[in-house]
């Protein structure tokens, strides 16, 4: 069962722990479609010997929606939570699109997240020069990102990844998490990830290990690599193929942390 906090203003934020309740913690940061139930990995996460916090972002699943001026804002927000949960230092998870909070919460908090893991994380791309090392042709969806308002990014989503979906799929609980409010936190999400961070990628300075597919045709594996000339002390677990969906590959991150924490 997952939990809802409420914030001192009265807005609530969905989690999920899971794992050992007197594990080393670590925040789990999802990906653009996502939430507090982990893709098929549910049963696997109760077994880590950490205490794994998974987060749901506004607009996602039980949590409120309310648009963040940046993603800078998202260690504010959930640090009462923190509080509430006990945790002090810790350890970050960003799975895809939810590698910029976790990079948000190593830069906010410096003393107090040790490790980083990102999982075909989504590179700087407020960085033009990282932006531009995606392949031709996605020039349209970018502009709707950076310009469109939530409604019409929210419109492209339903066209593009929605539209795929068949109804069995939309019962998964992750996506039906994400399609709440008609997928405006899937927009708010995308949008601020094209804007200004609201914080510098350089002041990351823990450890980050990338875990990438070099065949990922969604977060280009060239945007990662050049995102790692960035972060100063960063280290890449590279496989040849998988694809941005890749099993393999997230249990290759899962096992290196169960090896570290056991």
């Amino acid at each position: 069962m997952s939990e809802v906090f409420v914030l001192s203003d009265g807005r609530k934020i969905e989690y999920k722990v899971y794992g050992q309740e007197d594990g080393y913690p670590i925040i789990g940061c999802h990906g653009l479609a996502g939430s507090v139930f982990a893709d098929g990995l549910d049963e696997l996460l109760k077994e880590l010997p950490v205490r794994y916090i998974l987060i749901a972002r506004p607009g996602y699943g039980k949590s409120d929606f309310f648009l963040m001026e940046n993603i800078a804002r998202w260690p504010e927000i959930i640090d009462p939570l923190l509080e509430h949960l006990k945790i002090d230092t810790f350890d970050v998870i960003g799975i895809s699109a939810g590698a910029p909070y976790a990079y948000a919460l190593a830069a906010a908090f410096p003393d107090r997240v040790k490790n980083i893991f990102i999982n075909k994380g989504l590179g700087a791309i407020y960085k033009p020069e990282i932006l531009a090392l995606y392949p031709d042709g996605i020039e349209k969806v970018i502009a709707i990102y950076q310009k469109g308002s939530l409604e019409e990014i929210a419109a492209q989503l339903q066209e593009t990844y929605l539209s795929q979906l068949t109804e069995e799929h939309k019962k998964i609980p992750y996506i039906r998490d994400s399609l709440v409010g008609g997928c405006l936190g899937m927009a708010a999400c995308g949008k601020l990830e094209f804007m200004d961070w609201g914080f510098n990628i350089e002041d990351v300075s823990q450890p980050v290990l990338l875990f990438h597919c070099r065949d990922d045709q969604e977060v280009p594996f060239a945007t990662a690599e050049k995102t790692m000339d960035y972060l100063k002390n960063a280290e890449m677990i590279a496989h040849d193929t998988g694809g941005h969906l890749s099993e393999a590959l997230m249990m290759d991150m899962m096992s290196r942390i169960i090896a570290k924490y056991s």
